[in-house]
């Protein structure tokens, strides 16, 4: 049979940490082969008031971390006390166990209404940390403990036997076993459904078929009835045949599950009983209300950065919402597109969508010059109509903005000569790509000489449209050999953005004068030159001093005849 899917709203918490999108009743399923099953199978009548211990275990099973177990048994024979998780050995080390549901007949922790009742185990749980789980596990999931009553014989029966893959949001198929206790001596029978889980839209109805068995030779009348669920407002339960006659044989009926138009999408658990001369059993039925298939719209990526007077394409997927409802939407769908102030063009508008399946086209946007920042908002809608002749409609929105702020930083002139020991002159001129705006900064590296800036504003700063110019000073330090250099040119901002471009420097060998001493003068040798010269001095200052004396004594004569 199909595992059983009632879903308590504790556990799809659970479950959604683990990545399951949605409840547990659109969980796809995956083939296994592993196998869910009470250990020991077969149990020994023990004493009246003694414990009676029970794995629940796998074996073989596929990769999973999560379950919702409900077990029945006959309490006069096996009456539930606890359920002991101690003896786990599945979950990996160190990772986390979160029990979600603990309860035994109808006791303990978030029992729910219309599952849990005398003779009822019932068992929720989640574990999920660093280390995944095996591809196989091989274990036991958890312990029960009963207390043997009078009665002598009671099947030990899987109601409820989910085990979920939340990384997958899969429930594994399995098989599984019932265990038995004491032995049976008294006629009997057994009831199952074919589908524990259904699912329909508001105003269908869906079919599964009830198989009711003689056990220990019963032979009898077995009346069949569903006991309505308050909470499922317009959901009826028909029979083909409310009662079957078993004489040691197996009888069938058809149910039929009707859900009005006024029913709520969500899950229901439907109670259908089956009644006879001392016997009495019961099926829980899962019937999930879903509303009708349609269609998704989704835009990879849903942002799209484009400069200026460019354009980009993006895809444009149409999609069912879920692969396993039971309408899934089929028919023609239009797609329609509205831009503003851009321009926007679909690769394909008509489409055909079949049930499950996933058709794509290309959306090409154009966007235009603009002074400022832009955000341009894309709406696509689809609109289709379905094979049943309901209308349905999708819509996405694709927004549209330029890329990152950036710098772009440009000299002039790029190449420069300078002799060592001198400086050259440049400008570093810096502009706001994809409509920065805000301070910018400016620094330099080189070896042999230095580069320094120099602004005519303390706060140097870009505006929309308008960039902004450093003064570069290239100072040469004399001692520098002539060749190429570069110098490293960085444009930064104070939010993380830099840009570098290089300047050329063609340094030349510096210039030095030196002033040679003749060797001749006037065609004699600097030493005899000077040593003539020299001589002529020497006379000058005789005759000189000869003139001198000779004034001076005719100068003395005067003086001694005068009367």
């Amino acid at each position: 049979m199909k595992s059983w899917r009632v879903i308590s709203r504790r556990f799809l918490i659970l479950v959604l940490l683990l990545g399951v999108a949605g409840s547990l009743h659109t969980i796809q399923r995956v083939h296994a082969a592993g196998t869910l099953s009470v250990d020991p199978q077969a149990n020994p009548l023990a004493p009246e008031g003694s414990q009676v211990s029970v794995n629940v275990r796998v074996d073989s099973m596929d990769q999973f971390n999560a379950w919702k177990i409900v077990i029945q048994t006959n309490s006069t024979a096996l009456n539930g006390t606890s359920i002991d998780y101690s003896t786990q050995s599945i979950i990996p080390p160190g990772d986390n166990f979160l029990p979600a549901v603990t309860c035994v007949n109808n006791h303990g922790t978030n029992c729910q209404a219309g599952v849990d009742g005398p003779g009822i185990i019932h068992s929720e749980g989640t574990f999920y940390g660093s280390t995944p789980p095996p591809t196989t596990i091989t274990g036991v999931i958890f312990t029960i403990n009963y207390a043997a009553g009078p009665y002598v014989f009671s099947s030990i029966h899987f109601v409820v036997k989910d085990i979920i893959n939340g990384g997958c949001s899969c429930s594994v198929t399995h098989d599984s076993v019932d265990g038995t206790y004491g032995t049976l001596t008294a006629p009997a029978i057994s009831f199952t459904v074919r589908d524990q889980s259904l699912f329909a839209t508001p105003g269908t109805s869906v079919n599964t078929t009830l198989s009711i068995s003689s056990i220990n030779e019963f032979s009898g009348q077995v009346d069949i009835a569903y006991q309505p669920n308050p909470a499922a407002t317009g959901v009826s339960v028909t029979f083909n045949s409310t009662s079957v006659a078993l004489n040691n044989s197996t009888g069938f009926v058809q149910a039929t599950i009707f859900s009005s138009q006024s029913t709520a999408p969500q899950g229901y658990l439907l109670n259908i009983t089956a009644t006879g001369p001392r016997v009495f059993q019961y099926v829980l039925l899962q019937l999930n209300v879903q509303n009708p298939g349609g269609f998704t719209i989704d835009v990879s990526p849903g942002l799209l950065k484009l400069p200026q007077a460019s354009n980009g394409s993006v895809m444009v997927i149409v999609k069912p919402p879920r692969q396993n409802s039971v309408q899934e939407f089929s028919g023609n769908v239009t797609l329609s597109v509205v831009a503003v102030n851009a321009t926007a063009t679909l690769g394909r508008t008509l489409f055909y969508l079949g049930p499950g399946k996933t058709v794509t086209t290309t959306l090409t946007i154009s966007v235009p010059s603009s002074f400022y920042a832009y955000r341009y908002l894309i709406n696509i809608t689809g609109r289709g109509r379905s094979a049943d002749n309901r209308d349905v409609n999708a819509t996405a929105q694709l927004v549209v903005t330029p890329p990152p702020y950036d710098l772009s930083p440009v000299v002039t002139p790029t190449i420069l000569t300078i002799r060592a020991g001198q400086s050259g002159y440049a400008t570093l001129s810096i502009s706001g790509v994809n409509y920065f705006i805000g301070s910018v900064y400016a620094s330099s590296t080189m070896s042999g000489g230095t580069a320094r800036y120099s602004a005519n504003t303390t706060t140097p700063r870009i505006d929309l449209g308008k960039p902004f110019s450093f003064s570069l000073n290239i100072t040469i330090d004399p001692s520098t050999p002539p060749g190429n250099y570069i110098v490293l040119l960085t444009a930064y901002s104070g939010t993380g953005i830099a840009r570098s471009i290089t300047e050329s420097v063609t340094v030349e060998a510096g210039s030095h004068r030196v002033t040679q001493l003749p060797t001749t003068i006037l065609g004699l040798t600097v030493p005899v030159y000077f040593g003539i010269l020299g001589g002529l001095a020497a006379i000058f200052v005789l005759m000189t001093a000869l003139v001198y004396r000779k004034n001076r004594l005719d100068r003395d004569e005067g003086w001694e005849n005068e009367p």
